[in-house]
């Protein structure tokens, strides 16, 4: 930034001299051309730093309730979702359990994890914040709730815990409900981490992505696991769930943000009532031509 200061107010002080040949003014201009070329140079060196702070790319992508790509599909929540991602979100399934993967093909694709951070692999040393929403009644458990995973890739040897991840970390969902939308954030560690195969309590992201071995169950470091996939889902267990959930965020340290907008598919019903509309409106504005003609 100095040396932009530099070169700024030395490519407009030599501008100085023709401005300045004008008899007894001398003095006068050349005040007036440093504090310009001052003001100029901060000018720019402001507008460099908010370009450097606003370099995040942040893509949206939507998700359906048939993109679950195993158990139960859920159901749908119209009308109702957190502020910034509506208009509707998703409601647990009737039965069962839904697990919705953001998941990263590490052969290329158009996965989910592919299509908002491209086809190189991201370690979890990477990941800089995880968060989501959920709402729920407030007669539902406390101990029930849509909770975040983060799953890393097998490496083939004995330190994998399962057959096709490394490491299994299952975010907290003791949520007390209130009743309305609450945001669960890796920044204030309202959104913490315990490995469900190896043991241990919970951790922070800071924790796990910085290898931070002294609080992992034996000391085991997560840090340049490469991520397969981070979930939502909810519990088999509970035979049906009917929270609601929306608007994932993943970001990463290098800017980049990823989000999941949970969308709703049309009823059937909904779809026949706007096809109907849809053809009145049309059948109005043929009559009026028709009149008018």
């Amino acid at each position: 930034m100095f040396r932009l200061f530099e070169k700024v107010s030395q490519r407009v002080l030599k501008l100085e001299r023709p401005f300045c040949e004008i008899p007894g003014e001398t003095s006068i201009m050349r005040s007036l051309t440093i504090i310009l070329s001052v003001a100029l140079a901060t000018i720019l060196c402001l507008d460099l730093t908010s370009a450097q702070a606003t370099t995040a790319t942040v893509t949206r992508l939507k998700a359906y309730p048939d993109q679950v790509p195993d158990e139960q599909i859920p159901r749908n929540n119209l009308g109702d979702s957190p502020f910034g991602w509506g208009p509707h979100s998703w409601q647990g399934p009737e039965s069962g359990k839904s697990n919705f993967h953001v998941w990263y093909d590490g052969s290329g694709g158009t996965t989910f994890w592919n299509l908002l951070f491209g086809d190189d692999a991201v370690t979890v040393s990477q990941l800089q914040s995880l968060s989501y929403w959920t709402k729920k009644e407030t007669a539902i458990p406390e101990s029930q709730d849509w909770w975040m995973t983060i799953y890393t890739a097998p490496e083939g040897d004995a330190g994998d815990s399962g057959t096709w991840y490394r490491s299994r970390l299952h975010g907290n969902y003791n949520h007390v409900s209130s009743g309305d939308w609450e945001f669960w954030t890796t920044d204030d560690d309202s959104l913490m981490f315990r490995d469900s195969r190896r043991g241990g309590g919970h951790m922070s992201l800071a924790d796990i992505a910085g290898g931070n071995t002294a609080v992992s169950p034996g000391g085991w470091d997560y840090s340049n696991e490469i991520i397969r996939s981070i979930t939502i889902q909810t519990d088999s267990g509970w035979d049906g769930f009917d929270g609601y959930v929306d608007g994932l965020t993943i970001a990463l340290n290098d800017g980049s943000v990823g989000e999941v907008d949970l969308c709703a598919v049309p009823e059937a019903s909904s779809i026949v009532i706007w096809s109907l509309l849809g053809g009145l409106g049309i059948a109005i504005a043929w009559f009026r031509r028709r009149r008018a003609a």
